[in-house]
């Protein structure tokens, strides 16, 4: 599947808050955005992500990792922000209000300013912090006085009390106005719809009311079909190079290929088995 678009979650489930208006559904609107990127997980859609770096307040061991929060490239800290650090961050910051570095990252990056940062060090390195870096992160091996860890609730815990970081990250593509995208296909934005009111109606199930189990099932029925589809055209291969690859693939792992026309062809001779294993 070639996604050439992308439209906000929120445009997306238009079609959820009409069918919720009509039938005078209460919901919270941040579970129906909850759901909806979950469902974008379970469909492991491929795309691009946005490459930044924020600035984050560590006060009494801890900060918190930016809304969107993908994958980290590195992790630099200072103990104190002077004047100086204050004026270099926001001639980079898209505004005055901004803590996040999009479009001019890799100017940032370079600049000689930000070799005044110091790299932390990773205190673990088990499979969940490995998870969560880029292969091979330089935090890894830092030689720094001072460490951090992250938790699985989006935590960055460090050994000094208080402080700044300078996170380098790769989050959920956004808009100018912070909306996150998602790919403008009408098979996800159905999967996503069924997967909203499947979740909805199952919670309204454990409440108990009237005909919601029949409801569940209509849109867990629906739901099984329509992310069907929308996994089976994602991994369709994507464009000319996708399927060169797949071809390329087939070759590596079955050069025999013409095997599928001599199976069966020898099935009207009988079979020779020799139990004479010791030559005689």
């Amino acid at each position: 599947m070639n996604i050439a678009t992308y439209i906000p979650l929120k445009a997306a489930l238009v079609s959820i808050y009409d069918i919720i208006d009509e039938d005078d559904i209460e919901v919270d609107e941040s579970k129906i955005i909850e759901w909806a990127s979950n469902e974008m997980r379970l469909l492991s859609v491929k795309q691009t992500y946005d490459h930044k770096l924020a600035f984050l307040i560590v006060s009494n061991h801890k900060a918190a990792l930016p809304c969107g929060f993908k994958i980290i490239d590195f992790i630099a800290y200072k103990h104190i922000l002077t004047d100086t650090d204050i004026a270099n961050i926001k001639l980079y910051t898209s505004d005055a209000e901004s803590n996040t570095i999009g479009s001019k990252y890799m100017s940032f990056i370079n600049s000689d300013y930000f070799k005044s940062w110091t790299m932390l060090r990773m205190a673990v390195k088990n499979s969940f912090m490995l998870g969560i870096h880029c292969k091979n992160p330089i935090n890894m091996y830092a030689k720094c006085e001072h460490e951090y860890s992250v938790d699985k609730y989006g935590f960055i815990h460090t050994s000094f009390k208080d402080g700044y970081l300078a996170l380098s990250y790769y989050s959920y593509p956004q808009d100018s106005e912070g909306n996150f995208l998602i790919p403008d296909d009408e098979d996800i934005k159905e999967a996503i719809k069924d997967y909203c009111f499947m979740k909805l109606w199952e919670k309204r199930m454990n409440l108990k009311e009237e005909n919601s189990i029949n409801m569940y099932n209509l849109y867990k029925r629906q739901y099984k079909i329509s992310h069907a589809n929308a996994k089976g055209k994602i991994l369709l291969p994507q464009g000319p190079d996708g399927y060169e690859n797949l071809k390329q693939q087939l070759i590596r792992f079955g050069q025999n290929t013409n095997h599928y026309y001599s199976g069966f062809g020898n099935l009207n001779q009988q079979e020779n088995i020799s139990l004479n294993i010791f030559g005689r």
